[in-house]
Formats: C-alpha cells, sequence, structure tokens
C-alpha cells in the first residue's frame, strides 16, 4: 500500500484595499480545526491549515489579519550577523554584546556571560571565515539552548505550581511555525529561542501551554485560567505575535 501523499503547497496572491499579500497554504492532516499564519521576511507568508479547510475561510482571516501581516512585511530586516565581536544578540529582551575570541587547539571553547557581554572563546586557529562564523553559532546556539532549558524548568515549576498541575515532561526544540505546546500525556515542548523574548512573554508562553494540562483547546474556560495569573496576556500574546519573528540568530 503506497504511503498517501500531502498535497503540495498551494500560492495566491489576496487584494486587501490598494495592497496585496502572497501566500502559501501549506495542508496536513496532523491540523484538525485552526488555521495558523506565519510571516518570514525570506519566505514570506504561510498559513497552515487542515487538509479540507475551504478557501474562502482562510482568506477571510487572512483579511482580518491583513494589518498585522503587512506590518511584519513591511518591517526593515536586519542585516545578517557575522558573529563577530560587537555584534548583539538578543538575551531575555536585552541585547548582549559578543566578545569573540580564538584559543589554542588544546585548550576547551567556552562561553560565559560577564557583565552583559557575552564571551566566546573558539578554537579558530587555521579556521577559514566561514568556519570561523560556524563555530561560533554553534557555541552561541548551545549556550543559549542551555540557558533555555534552565529558565524554562525554573519558570515552568514556578507557574505550575501556583495552577496546581504537574507536567510529566518537558522537552526543547526549534520549530519553524510554533512556540510551544503541551501533550494530552502532559509533556511540554517549547521552542529554545523563546529565551531571546522579555521575560514576561516567555511566561506568557509557560502559562498558556501549562493551561492545556488543564484545557486542550482555546476555550473561555481556558483564556480565563490564562487570565487569572497575567491578567495583560493579550498584550504579551500580541507582543510575541508581533516580535517573534526577530528572535533568531540567522
Amino acid at each position: 500500500m503506497k504511503p498517501r501523499q500531502l498535497p503540495l503547497p498551494e500560492t495566491f496572491t489576496l487584494q486587501c484595499a490598494d495592497r496585496s499579500i502572497s501566500y502559501h497554504i501549506i495542508r496536513s492532516p496532523k491540523r484538525r480545526r485552526t488555521i495558523g499564519i506565519r510571516v518570514d521576511s525570506e519566505r514570506g507568508v504561510e498559513i497552515a491549515a487542515p487538509l479540507y479547510a475551504r478557501h474562502d475561510e482562510i482568506e477571510l482571516i487572512i483579511r482580518r489579519r491583513a494589518k498585522w501581516i503587512l506590518g511584519l512585511l513591511e518591517r526593515p530586516v536586519p542585516p545578517r550577523r557575522q558573529f563577530v565581536s560587537g555584534e548583539t544578540v538578543p538575551l531575555l529582551g536585552e541585547n548582549v554584546r559578543l566578545e569573540i575570541c580564538a584559543v589554542p587547539r588544546a585548550a576547551s571553547e567556552t562561553v560565559r556571560l560577564n557583565d552583559g557581554v557575552l564571551q566566546i572563546a573558539i578554537i579558530s586557529e587555521g579556521a577559514a571565515n566561514a568556519e570561523r562564523m560556524n563555530s561560533v553559532l554553534r557555541a552561541l546556539e548551545t549556550w543559549l539552548r542551555d540557558r533555555a532549558g534552565t529558565v524554562l524548568s525554573e519558570r515552568v515549576g514556578f507557574f505550575a505550581k501556583r495552577l496546581g498541575v504537574h507536567p510529566s515532561n518537558m522537552r526543547l526544540g526549534n520549530q519553524k511555525s510554533r512556540w510551544g505546546s503541551c501533550t494530552r500525556n502532559g509533556v511540554l515542548r517549547f521552542n529554545w529561542r523563546i529565551i531571546m523574548a522579555p521575560m514576561d512573554v516567555l511566561d506568557y508562553l509557560v502559562v498558556h501551554e501549562l493551561c492545556h494540562l488543564l484545557h486542550l483547546n482555546h476555550g473561555k474556560r481556558f483564556w480565563a485560567r490564562v487570565a487569572g495569573l497575567l491578567p495583560n496576556y493579550m498584550a504579551l500574546r500580541r507582543q510575541l505575535l508581533r516580535e517573534g519573528a526577530g528572535y533568531r540568530l540567522i
């Protein structure tokens, strides 16, 4: 029996007043009801939809979110990082400056945060510029991921106690279009890049996923639970939607 082939992405253009929005629809059998929007400066607008979602429903959602989508598309694209001393990366909403130094091949590579400066020691003896840049990127990503694990574990523990819930596990990933998820058996998954966001935005993500341990939906009772811990959750949610595309290294 041949495996079922998924439909190829569909590309359309929608006219909104005097502007047009080009978008790709990516359908998945894993997505049951909700329709998600992802705006990327390089890939454009991607719509994640259930297999049988009607096109007119998708267009209606795009029209409702047109102002937000166009705002993200028109946002200036920051220059690509070269991962050299003097550049900055976001950490819990604050820019920290990179300080790169080379160490002998016999030494160990290290990353250390010191007074707002992220000191990265790499082995670059005989390495070309591209190899050196990749070494810095790998070291930086590993350090940020470890930091995310530490901070998220602490915040999950703090809010889980207040909600009276007990997640079975917590895992980190690097999903392209999702910041977090919660399974029916209590496993929380977070995108490690959330460590770049301000702490209150990170807290919103943690509370959001923990509340799914009580309500595996986005109904009124779910949002009431979120609001009980974070009354300003709507502003934090909008901030994550607005700024989330910028929480990246490359």
